[in-house]
């Protein structure tokens, strides 16, 4: 969607969010600094859209097309190493 996020640094979410890049995370059980991102997500708009930006095109990475052409060329080279 274009859009950084706030969130919590727990479980698989610090592999999917970039600290500071794609949006900003906060220790788990920290409200305050979790208050903070998203204040300043808010008041930033220049902030929101350049880290909006990076996360689309992450997200894009992690997208299907793009998936199914990595897992090809993985089988593809495994297949190549087995003759």
């Amino acid at each position: 969607a274009g859009l950084p996020v706030a969130a919590t640094a727990v479980g698989g979410v610090p592999e999917l969010v970039a600290d500071g890049e794609t949006g900003l995370l906060s220790a788990p059980g920290d409200i305050r600094a979790l208050s903070s991102s998203l204040a300043r997500l808010a008041s930033e708009p220049g902030l929101r859209r350049a880290m909006g930006g990076v996360a689309a095109g992450r997200a894009q990475a992690f997208g299907v097309d793009s998936m199914v052409s990595q897992y090809a060329a993985l089988f593809d080279s495994l297949a190549g190493a087995r003759q």
